[in-house]
């Protein structure tokens, strides 16, 4: 059941296994000036960090000095991408350092998620796939050019992105139970969790099978 990967700490998770769970965020920024998927996946990390049975990195396209200092008094470590010329920043992200491991990498929406698909190949590892607002709704009020088809097309990227990912974590019960309804037919529901900001001293990634 996908929702193991939530639920309380089991007596076989310990601190002193032998093997930490290597978790990595796909991330545009440490800080906050890109908005609310910025700030989320900064808490997630840090959240995540109060673990003893993780280590969690946070694998951006570019950090100051300052930030790498901040998240590691969270226990959190920062990892930049080389740069790529001609393309997007946020596609250097697509082809992490060969000696970073991970056993989760973690994305997020369209912007942050793509890149998932590409790292689970390569890394080998498993992929939580995190959402936190419905494009297609989302569309409705957004104000640059013909925002009801974008929405529609961001919207059918990201419930495939959820299609691909091992696990799906909606931010709050009203989106997990919508992207429930999305994985329905290609039988992925039940990899659906919910995650309500402010519990997350539940989880357990150990659960996730490592």
């Amino acid at each position: 059941m996908a929702s193991s990967l939530w639920e309380p700490q089991s007596r076989d998770c310990r601190a002193d296994d032998s093997h930490k769970v290597q978790v990595t965020i796909l991330a545009s920024e440490w800080g906050s000036s890109k908005g609310g998927l910025s700030t989320i996946n900064r808490e997630l990390a840090i959240q995540l960090a109060k673990f003893p049975e993780v280590e969690i990195t946070f694998f951006l396209p570019q950090c100051s000095q300052e930030d790498k200092k901040v998240a590691m008094k969270h226990n959190v470590k920062i990892v930049e991408a080389t740069p790529l010329p001609g393309f997007d920043q946020l596609n250097w992200l697509c082809f992490p350092p060969e000696d970073l491991q991970m056993d989760i990498i973690i994305g997020h929406g369209v912007k942050l998620g793509k890149q998932a698909q590409i790292i689970k190949r390569s890394k080998r590892c498993k992929w939580v796939q995190v959402v936190h607002t419905d494009p297609e709704e989302l569309g409705m009020f957004k104000n640059y050019s013909d925002p009801i088809s974008k929405g529609e097309e961001k919207h059918k990227t990201e419930v495939k992105l959820c299609e691909m990912a091992d696990h799906v974590v909606g931010v709050g019960p009203k989106l997990s139970e919508a992207f429930r309804s999305y994985l329905r037919s290609c039988q992925k529901d039940d990899n659906v969790v919910d995650f309500t900001p402010g519990v997350l001293s539940r989880v357990c990634i150990c659960e996730a099978g490592f």
